[in-house]
């Protein structure tokens, strides 16, 4: 929530909410890697920038690895 502006007890907590947080020119491209990642379940790892509520820009590092659970 810090890196984001945001207050936790402010927030609907998605997947949604955190793409409205992505600069709209990076959205897409986060939006499709993460999807790859989920897809190939290989490594979510993009440079991208987030807009802050008070319209200042950060650029973030996400990185991430998907664990599924096994059924039988």
């Amino acid at each position: 929530f810090r890196i984001f502006g945001l207050d936790p007890q402010d927030v609907n907590v998605s997947y949604n909410t955190f793409l409205e947080a992505v600069h709209p020119e990076d959205r897409e491209q986060v939006d499709e890697a993460y999807n790859k990642s989920m897809q190939d379940k290989s490594l979510y790892d993009i440079v991208h920038r987030i807009v802050q509520p008070d319209g200042s820009i950060r650029i973030v590092h996400n990185k991430c690895i998907h664990y599924f659970a096994c059924q039988r």
